[in-house]
């Protein structure tokens, strides 16, 4: 069995309050079924997304749903992520839009009163197994022309 890592504090995402990454795993040979390992990166202040489960055995062809619960002082944005190994994250939906590559498949609905962003995929593919992010946004605010990123931590579960 092999494992993806991922590093967090060297995340490249540009405008990302929080990160939550879904690492799946392949588990067998027979490209069967993976465990999904949750990593969470924790940055200051009072927005954050979370993960609950950290993992989620699944099989090919199934669906699983990847939970994100958010907590933000102002309106929410939500994104999701994948990112495969030695590549750049894709976007895949918000709240408002889906990329048109993962329209089929992946879908979120939010909501509010539970403060949740759950991403629900549909017939799992091998071709799945990626690193998937739920991000709250910004990270960088705008003050009289002069940007100013917040700062973060990093902790890996």
């Amino acid at each position: 069995m092999s494992v993806l890592c991922l590093q967090c504090c060297h995340c490249h995402v540009t405008y990302l309050h929080q990160l939550l990454s879904v690492t799946a795993i392949l588990k067998s040979s027979t490209m069967a079924s993976w465990d999904i390992k949750v990593s969470i990166l924790l940055s200051s202040g009072q927005d954050s997304v979370e993960q609950s489960s950290r993992e989620m055995p699944a099989n090919e062809g199934a669906q699983v749903i990847l939970m994100c619960t958010y907590t933000t002082s102002g309106t929410p944005y939500i994104f999701w992520y994948k990112q495969l190994p030695n590549r750049s994250p894709t976007f895949i939906l918000s709240q408002y839009t889906t990329e048109s590559d993962f329209k089929k498949r992946f879908s979120a609905t939010m909501n509010s009163t539970s403060r949740t962003f759950p991403l629900m995929i549909k017939n799992l593919h091998v071709s799945d197994s990626a690193v998937y992010y739920c991000a709250l946004r910004p990270t960088v605010t705008e003050t009289h022309s002069t940007l100013i990123q917040k700062q973060r931590k990093c902790s890996v579960i």
